[in-house]
């Protein structure tokens, strides 16, 4: 192992997952947040070997279900708010080797599964290695990155096209020209714009994430600097608000983790490894390579959020993923926790005039007409959200517009119920938090300020 010239701050991981079914082939993460139920949330993870898949773990880590096997799935990522024909829906992309495309899956919020939406995809590559998505919220445009393994050289940006069948299809829009060696990790900001790509042993750097970007970037930190250590590996981004946060990488060849500002010049905050957690059994982390993180309550385990890596060496069968809430990270590095912002939200009603050179956005021009993602029997939307005063719900029938409507915690408690007035209801004197509001079979989650 590499060490880092400068101090690491010990963490303990809480849990770990179940190990992959083949030998060193667990490799990226991705968190999914329920839209209402955060204990119904779930980690994904890749199983990169020939005979891999993507599995779906509890909280708890244990695995719940799979996509069939026999696919080598590389990297994968977490998209909410797609909107797909008119219907707003939560993604799961990935890159499938073996067929040489993008593969694309809805998540269905009730049953907990993915259901293949892949359309035309294919990339005419069968060395793809990193991938993210990214979404355009002023353009409403969505897109994906995609790098090469074995072709040095090039990042590759594709539009995502919605088909009238319900089906996603791709077409490049940019190449990415100048990253002569290999690279992995990467993550776009949906608010800020920017596209970060880790080459792997050189540093992070950063570009536009907008096609018409170009080729313009920075390298925001390089691996002949005091703290990253090649190979670097995942990226993923901490959200304390629209334009402020946490941009945290894994550098694999010291086994540890950089954390810096995700704002202006990208201040570098901190680092972490994960030792060995003997009193719950849990061993530490080496070589890690992806990684994510998510700042809401996660249920009982993670009440304000949960960071998620993969280790190389398992002690027990083959590889896996570990995690640890975000306090134990925040309270080592002085970073803030912000289980108070939605994730979901991020960056809803807000367009990029706001975001100046400075990143600052003035909030008294934002848009608070926000819809939230619903699961149940009907598709409503709840507006607006945050909410001081009176909420209204669209979507109901004229019949159910007086219907009785319940409120409930974060956590499930009930709260209170309150009778509709003609799809409206006064939240006026519940306390500034995160709520779920029950109608008619159906759930949605709001903010009262």
């Amino acid at each position: 192992m590499v060490l880092s010239a400068f101090a690491q701050e010990p963490i303990m991981p809480l849990l770990e997952t179940d190990p992959v079914l083949n030998n060193n082939g667990a490799d990226d993460p991705a968190i999914w947040l329920h839209p209402v139920w955060p204990d119904s949330s779930f980690f994904v993870g890749t199983d990169k070997s020939a005979n891999g898949r993507l599995e779906l773990y509890n909280m708890d880590g244990s695995r719940f279900d799979a996509t069939p096997q026999g696919i080598e799935y590389n990297n994968v990522d977490v998209m909410y708010n797609y909107v797909l024909n008119g219907d707003t829906i939560d993604l799961v992309g990935a890159c499938n080797k073996p067929a040489t495309s993008l593969d694309f899956f809805r998540i269905d919020p009730d049953t907990r599964s993915l259901i293949n939406i892949t359309g035309n995809t294919d990339v005419g590559m069968s060395d793809m290695y990193g991938f993210t998505m990214y979404s355009d919220l002023c353009n409403n445009e969505f897109y994906s990155f995609l790098s090469r393994r074995t072709t040095h050289g090039k990042c590759y940006q594709y539009r995502m096209i919605n088909t009238p069948e319900g089906l996603i299809d791709i077409e490049l829009v940019r190449t990415l020209e100048d990253l002569p060696t290999r690279t992995e990790g990467m993550v776009a900001d949906p608010v800020l714009n920017y596209f970060y790509v880790c080459e792997e042993s050189v540093g992070i750097w950063k570009y536009g994430a907008r096609p018409e970007d170009g080729q313009d970037r920075v390298l925001m930190d390089s691996t002949s600097g005091p703290y990253l250590t090649s190979l670097l590996e995942g990226l993923c981004i901490y959200y304390t608000g629209d334009s402020t946060g946490y941009l945290m990488v894994s550098s694999q060849g010291a086994s540890d983790f950089q954390v810096y500002r995700r704002e202006g010049d990208n201040e570098y905050l901190g680092t972490f490894e994960f030792v060995d957690n003997d009193e719950l059994g849990v061993d530490g982390v080496y070589h890690a390579d992806g990684i994510d993180v998510l700042n809401m309550p996660m249920g009982n385990l993670y009440p304000n959020g949960v960071f998620i890596t993969h280790d190389t060496s398992n002690d027990v069968g083959y590889s896996n993923f570990k995690t640890v809430p975000w306090d134990s990270i925040a309270l080592a590095l002085g970073l803030e926790i912000t289980p108070e912002v939605d994730r979901r939200l991020i960056g809803f009603g807000l367009c990029d005039t706001l975001v100046t050179d400075t990143n600052t956005v003035d909030t008294n021009t934002v848009d608070t007409t926000v819809f939230v993602f619903s699961t149940g029997l009907l598709h409503l939307r709840l507006f607006p959200n945050p909410v001081s005063y009176t909420l209204t719900i669209d979507g109901l029938p004229a019949d159910q517009l007086n219907a009785e409507v319940l409120i409930q915690s974060a956590q499930g408690q009930v709260i209170w119920r309150e009778r509709l007035d003609n799809g409206v209801v006064d939240v006026t004197e519940l306390p500034a938090g995160m709520y779920i509001l029950q109608v008619e079979g159906t759930a949605l989650r709001f903010i009262k300020k």
